[in-house]
C-alpha cells in the first residue's frame, strides 16, 4: 500500500485575489493512498484559501476505474459539506498535464 504524505508541503499563494478561479485542483492517482489524511489536509487548504476542490482523476486502465471512482467519492465526502464545495472528474488516459490544461480556467 502506497502511503500518501500529505504533511510534507507548503503553500505560498503567489497570485492576486483577481487571478484567482476559485478552485483548488487535486489530481488523484489510481493508487491506495490513505485519503483520510490527504482529505483532511485538502479540506484545510480549501477551507483557508475559500475555494472550492476539484478532484481529476486519471484512470490509464479500466478495470482500474471502479476503484479511482470509489476514492475519489471517499474523499469528495470526506472534503466536502459545510462551507466546501467539491466537484470531480474522471477521464480515460495516461496525460495529466492535457488533463489539467483541458480542466485549467483562466
Amino acid at each position: 500500500m502506497n502511503n500518501l504524505d500529505v504533511n510534507s508541503f507548503t503553500l505560498t499563494p503567489s497570485y492576486s485575489e483577481a487571478e484567482r478561479d476559485g478552485r483548488l485542483i487535486v489530481l488523484v492517482p489510481e493508487s491506495d493512498a490513505d485519503i483520510s489524511s490527504a482529505a483532511r489536509k485538502i479540506w484545510e487548504l480549501a477551507n483557508a484559501l475559500g475555494s472550492r476542490v476539484q478532484f481529476l482523476g486519471l484512470c490509464k486502465d479500466k478495470t482500474r476505474e471502479p476503484s479511482l471512482r470509489r476514492q475519489i467519492i471517499a474523499m469528495s465526502t470526506m472534503v466536502g459539506g459545510g462551507s466546501v464545495s467539491v466537484e470531480s472528474k474522471i477521464e480515460f488516459g495516461g496525460d495529466w498535464l492535457d488533463f489539467v490544461k483541458s480542466q485549467w480556467r483562466k
